[in-house]
């Protein structure tokens, strides 16, 4: 990825990849034709990189050698904003969400967001240690911030109909700004609904 790489002095953004796509255990991405990712498994999240304001022509293989394109985007990056730029779907129907963060933002305290990737009609409720955290986050929306602290939640997401779809545990290590991700579906036994959790600001 060297056009997104290069030093100067002008202001940066930074772009990272999650890969919440069913059936897509691995996938490959391009940016302008460059392999900036190979192999990103399922449920991960990649480190954030620095990159120019700008178009970008996005693209992500999933089958054989990586040769088939699967998906394919222009991405527009503004500066000082964190991107993470989430494969949602599934192998045959990919689509993507854009999850940003103004790195300029005043008043950093340490906080997470959630966002929801479950499906495209889903709206869900999310409570933390049995109080209630978020309420009506529909499909490719992200929650306000949430103030935390050191230590572990159990987590616990529901469905409109009030039905636990997911628990987990989540651990908090440090004081920083982070951001979980719920992907998957629920009613589906291959592919049920998980959290993927990941710091959220490149430079904090």
């Amino acid at each position: 990825m060297r056009q997104m790489a290069n030093e100067s002095k002008e202001k940066y953004c930074y772009v990272r990849f999650f890969n919440g796509a069913q059936d897509a255990e691995t996938m490959n991405i391009y940016i302008n034709d460059e392999l900036v990712e190979k192999n990103l498994a399922g449920g991960t999240f990649t480190p954030f990189r620095r990159a120019k304001p700008g178009v970008y022509n996005m693209e992500v293989r999933i089958e054989g050698d990586g040769t088939h394109m699967d998906y394919s985007e222009l991405v527009s990056l503004m500066e000082d904003v964190a991107y993470t730029l989430a494969m949602t779907g599934d192998a045959n129907h990919l689509g993507m969400a854009v999850l940003t963060l103004d790195i300029n933002h005043d008043g950093w305290r340490p906080n997470l967001r959630f966002a929801n990737l479950l499906g495209y009609d889903s709206v869900i409720d999310i409570e933390m240690d049995k109080q209630k955290a978020v309420t009506g986050l529909m499909f490719r929306e992200t929650s306000d911030e949430i103030e935390v602290v050191t230590g572990h939640y159990d987590v616990a997401v529901f469905d409109a109909d009030a039905d636990v779809i997911l628990q987990d545990k989540l651990h908090i290590s440090e004081s920083g700004v982070y951001l979980g991700i719920l992907y998957g579906e629920s009613g589906n036994a291959q592919h049920p609904p998980r959290l993927s959790v990941a710091e959220d600001s490149p430079i904090l």
